[in-house]
This record gives C-alpha cells, sequence and structure tokens, in this order.
C-alpha cells in the first residue's frame, strides 16, 4: 500500500515545489529532500514497490503492488519508451497474465448478459479491469512507438471494457463488452451495450488506430543481430521480406492491406457516429474546469473537457495511420515535390468511367485525395488545440503528445509540398508554430525528451533540400548505429560529415536559411530537461535479491541536464553496455544523399511512430 500511495502522491504533486507542498499539508515537508516533491515520491514508490516484489518472492502480486506498477510504468513511458521503462511495461504485462486478467469475464455466457447482482462482487471485478486496460493502453502506446507487436494478445481478451466512472464509484453494476477483434463487430457490441463510459470508447478508438498502424507501419526499424555485426540498412529489402512470407504478389498485397484499411476507415466513422452526445467534439472551447476550484461543477468539467480531447486527438491519430499507407507505400506513390506538385496542383475530380460504368477516380485523384485527407487530419489537431485552455497540457494524458508531434511534421510536410510564392505556406507555418509551442509546453512540465524537436529540425532541413536539388534523388535514413547482440550493445558511429544531429543541419551546401525560425532554439543552450539520473547513481537501490539498477528504470529528474555528449561523431566501433538508459537517443536523425532507401520509404519510417516521443 505504501507503494501506491507514494505512486499518487507523485502524480499529485506534479509541478509544485517544496513550498507549495509544505503550504498544502501544513508542516515543512522540505526538511532533508532536495529533489522535486513528484520525483522524491517516485523514488519512494518504486522502493517500497521493489521491497513488496522481493517479499512475495513467487507468489502473483497484489492489486495494490500492481496499480503501484502500473502509475510508474506509466510514468517512465512518459518521458521515454526506451531500455528499463520499455522492459518494465513487459512485467506489468506478465504480472497481469499471472493474475489472469484476461480473463476476468470468461464466465460470462455472453456479452450482453445483465450485469452483476452481486454490487460488492462488480466493483471489485471492475477495479482489476481498469488495471487490466491501463496496462492495455500503455502496451498499444509503446508498440506505436517502437513500431513492434504488442505484448498482450488480443485474440485472447475476455475482460470487459471499463463501465461508467459514476456507476462504478456508486456501487451500480452496468452491461459491457469485450473488445472484439474483428473491428466491425467491436464498434457495434459497443453501441449494444448502450454504454456511456469515456474511456470504453477511448479504447475503442485507440485499437483502431493500432490495427491501421500494424497494416501501415507493420515493420520497424531494422537492427539484424547477425554475426558480423553488419546493419540491414535498406528498410526496402525488410518489407520485401515480409511481402515474400505473406506469399503474395506485391499488387495483391497492397490490395489486401487497401480493403483492410478502409474497413478500419469505415468502423472509425461508424464508431464517431455512434459516440455518446457528451464525448463528441463539436468545435467548441475546452476550458478544462476554468480555474475556479471551489466550484462543484470544476472537477467534472475538466474531466469531460479531457475524455472529449483524448476521443478527438485518438480518432484523427486513426486518420492519419490509415492514410499514411496511401501517401508513402501506396503502389505507385512515391513523394516526388517537385514534379508532382506541379502535376496534382491541376487536378480536378473529374472521373474516368469504367468498364462497367461506374465512376472511378483516377490514380492522381486518388493520390491527391489521400493527401488531402492527411493533412485535413493534421489540420484538426491545429483547431482543438486553438479551442483549448493554455494550461491544456497539464491536465490531459500526455501520451497524446506522440499525436501532436505527428500533426507538426504533417504540416512541415504540407508546407514542403507547396510552392514557394503559394498564399497557403503562411496559414501552415503558423499552424506548425501553434502546435511547436503546445508540444514543447508539454515536454517541459512532463520532463520529456526534447530529441523529437531535433527529428522535426531535421525532417524541414531535408525536405527543403530536397525540393531545392529534386533533380537529384536525394534521401533522408534513419541511421541506427546500434545492434544488441549477447547482452552487448555494438555502435556503428556513422563516418558521413552530412549529419543531423540534435538538429545540426550540416550538410555541404545546403541551405540552411531555409529551415523555419522555430528551430533555431534547438541546439543552443536550454533547460536541463528530460534527462536519467547520473550513470551510477540509484537512490532507489536496495539490499534485497531485486535490485532496481537491472530492473526498475529510474525516475528523471528536471533537475538533471540532458548528455549532449551522448551523440558523437566517433568513426571507430564502440562496445558499450547494453543496457544505457539513453541508447535510443544515441541513434542520429541522418540526411544522407547516398543512403539505400529512396526519399518516400524513408519518409515513409519518419511518419510510421519510430521518430515519435
Amino acid at each position: 500500500m505504501s507503494a501506491l500511495l507514494a505512486a499518487i502522491s507523485a502524480f499529485a504533486l506534479k509541478g509544485l515545489d517544496h513550498e507549495e507542498v509544505s503550504n498544502t499539508i501544513g508542516g515543512n515537508f522540505s526538511s532533508g529532500v532536495l529533489e522535486p516533491p513528484s520525483i522524491y515520491f517516485r523514488r519512494l514508490s518504486i522502493k517500497y514497490m521493489e521491497e513488496a516484489i522481493s517479499e512475495l518472492d513467487d507468489e502473483p502480486l497484489s492489486l495494490h503492488v500492481l496499480q503501484a506498477m502500473i502509475l510508474n510504468t506509466y510514468c517512465l513511458l512518459v518521458q521515454g519508451v526506451k531500455g528499463r521503462a520499455w522492459r518494465y511495461l513487459g512485467t506489468c504485462i506478465r504480472a497481469a497474465y499471472e493474475l489472469n486478467l484476461h480473463l476476468i469475464d470468461a464466465d460470462k455466457h455472453s456479452q450482453n448478459d445483465e450485469p452483476c447482482l452481486d454490487a460488492s462482487q462488480w466493483c471489485i471485478d471492475e477495479e482489476w479491469r481498469r488495471a487490466w486496460w491501463a496496462i492495455w493502453e500503455m502496451d498499444v502506446y509503446a508498440s506505436v512507438v517502437r513500431r513492434c507487436p504488442t505484448g498482450i494478445d488480443w485474440s485472447q481478451n475476455i475482460t470487459f471494457l471499463p463501465a461508467e466512472d459514476e456507476d462504478w464509484y456508486r456501487g451500480r453494476p452496468t452491461t459491457s463488452c469485450v473488445l472484439e477483434v474483428n473491428v466491425n463487430s467491436r464498434w457495434m457490441k459497443l453501441v449494444a451495450t448502450k454504454s456511456t463510459s469515456a474511456k470504453a470508447w477511448f479504447l475503442l478508438m485507440n485499437s483502431l488506430m493500432k490495427d491501421a498502424q500494424r497494416i501501415s507501419s507493420p515493420i520497424g526499424i531494422d537492427r539484424d543481430q547477425i554475426a558480423d555485426h553488419t546493419k540491414l540498412r535498406d528498410s526496402n529489402a525488410v518489407r520485401h521480406r515480409h511481402h515474400e512470407n505473406q506469399r503474395l504478389p506485391q499488387n495483391q498485397e497492397h490490395d489486401a492491406a487497401a480493403r483492410r484499411l478502409s474497413t478500419i476507415l469505415n468502423a472509425l466513422y461508424c464508431a464517431v457516429s455512434a459516440l455518446p452526445k457528451n464525448l463528441k467534439y463539436r468545435g467548441g472551447h475546452l476550458g478544462f474546469g476554468g480555474f475556479d476550484t471551489q466550484d462543484s461543477t470544476f472537477v467534472p468539467r475538466r474531466l469531460a473537457d479531457c475524455t472529449t480531447y483524448s476521443i478527438y486527438l485518438m480518432t484523427q491519430l486513426t486518420k492519419l495511420m490509415i492514410q499514411k499507407y496511401h501517401v508513402f507505400r501506396a503502389i505507385g506513390t512515391k513523394w516526388t515535390l517537385g514534379h508532382d506538385q506541379e502535376a496534382l496542383a491541376g487536378v480536378r475530380y473529374d472521373s474516368v468511367t469504367t468498364t462497367g460504368g461506374l465512376p472511378t477516380p483516377a490514380p492522381e485523384q486518388r493520390q491527391f485525395q489521400h493527401l488531402s485527407e492527411y493533412f485535413e487530419a493534421a489540420d484538426n489537431v491545429v483547431s482543438i488545440l486553438r479551442s483549448c485552455s493554455d494550461d491544456q497540457y497539464k491536465h490531459v494524458n500526455p501520451f497524446l503528445a506522440s499525436t501532436t508531434w505527428l500533426a507538426g511534421a504533417v504540416q512541415l510536410l504540407h508546407r514542403s509540398y507547396l510552392a514557394d510564392d503559394d498564399p497557403d505556406r503562411d496559414l501552415i507555418t503558423s499552424n506548425f508554430e501553434l502546435i511547436s509551442q503546445n508540444y514543447r509546453q508539454t515536454l517541459e512540465f512532463w520532463n520529456m525528451s526534447r530529441i523529437p524537436l531535433s527529428n522535426w529540425k531535421a525532417l524541414d532541413a531535408g525536405l527543403a533540400d530536397f525540393k531545392t536539388n529534386n533533380q537529384v534523388r536525394g534521401r533522408i535514413h534513419y541511421d541506427p548505429p546500434c545492434i544488441f547482440t549477447a547482452g552487448v550493445r555494438i555502435c556503428h558511429h556513422p563516418s558521413t560529415s552530412r549529419d543531423l544531429e540534435y538538429g545540426r543541419y550540416s550538410r555541404t551546401g545546403a541551405r540552411s536559411s531555409q529551415v523555419d525560425s522555430s528551430f533555431q532554439d534547438v541546439t543552443s543552450s536550454v533547460a536541463p530537461i528530460g534527462s536519467m539520473a547520473p550513470h551510477g547513481h540509484d537512490p532507489t537501490t536496495t539490499n534485497g535479491p531485486l535490485q532496481p539498477s537491472t530492473v526498475l528504470p529510474t525516475p528523471e529528474s528536471a533537475d538533471q541536464g540532458f548528455n549532449n555528449d551522448l551523440m558523437h561523431s566517433a568513426t571507430s566501433m564502440d562496445v558499450l553496455p547494453g543496457n544505457t538508459p539513453n541508447f535510443m537517443e544515441e541513434m542520429p536523425f541522418s540526411d544522407d544523399w547516398d543512403g539505400l532507401a529512396d526519399f518516400s520509404t524513408s519518409l515513409d519510417d519518419l511518419f510510421s511512430g519510430s521518430y515519435m516521443p
């Protein structure tokens, strides 16, 4: 219980300093405590949790210990889906399976059975359900960022979606349903229960997004662990092997993917149409409760705005994942800025007639339509941000910052698509500025890494240079210098001088003046946020058999500086410990015009999630 209380306190005290906490509790909190209160309680929670896990030995975790683990994992995933935080999530999943949380409602004969008559037992089961779905949500988020399979098997998930909060608080059993594997049945089953649960509807949208990402971005950045430690840098080769394994011709593979994505898009529109009225975003202002905390409606209004915002952003992310396939991966679709923009600018929606007499848009028209819907989804993110209160980032799920980042990247892509004298360029630039400001505020408040800011700058610089020199088939590629084998990390540092490391665009002859002014502070001295604790110092270490230094992630502190020395330019091969907490941040985002991946494929990788925070 101590671990859970400390984890709750860490979130409750987020953003408060020692004096504010002391005033709240009516005592001197800062006695002997130097770090921020939230960091202090996070460390306490991890310490107590490890002690509890050690005492349980081979016994399953109690609910309180599991809940503490969920909160700690959530915090650490916000600060980076990497290293020990990533493995920590795996521990949550295994612990949940050990407790059979995926089978809580396996004894129900159908999803539409009458709710349990024993209100007390229903409330107990509901608390376990919510623990399971919290792990499920973290699993989906982390797998999207890492572009890898989820740890939870959706085909063996017989646990009902969460009920409405108010029903749970008041002990009123209500009908719910499982998350169906079939996307059509999924939304229809939830509609049949007449559920108004905000969390249930958010999880439905989240699942559609993950299904779309599985199709549009099935394989992550490749790091073959082969004997000679060479790297496979051609992502086309990876996809070719994937197609061969499916034993389908490429055109059939494309047609199958397009059909599945269309099915998901249909399900998404049906789900949005069926949303309870109180969960739909209708373009109004989201004040997140305002500032009068004494108002009796303060908490309900804040929660309502948070759920509306979350569902709307997840809807837009699903659209981005669906349309990305058509923009970057569909057969014949290549991102050639200089050539295609003039051709597509004159496209009209005049249909051609097939032999069956049915109007069918030409390929160029279809491509233009997918591009328009892709850009529209990013613009929708701008619209809702513009309608939110200026402290919105403090109240919403920080996982959604990845959607904000992706929308900003799409804005940069959209701007590069336009001619230099296009009147819409200023609007798109201002859209990006709005997203950038909100995203930077989110990074600072939640102590997240600033690496994604550098990826924005790298993308903008690469697009500007490619647009200027489009007669040269330029490429941007992600150069992962690390291969993992036998517990050792082999790092290959790129020898090219044309790197974009931490936003430094150094390509010879590059037109650096074209890089947007939004990025000028990325490489300058910034407030130290989002770093891991110094190596060799782990205040959570205990004398028990389980050591946090090897199992648990060390919480990040806003007082610790980011290690800029990680991104060095040595040309030799270094052998470093494989569990270095910052290994994901050592991978430079490079602009290599001699790379093996074509430009369209490289952009496909970028917009698939691997560069999201």
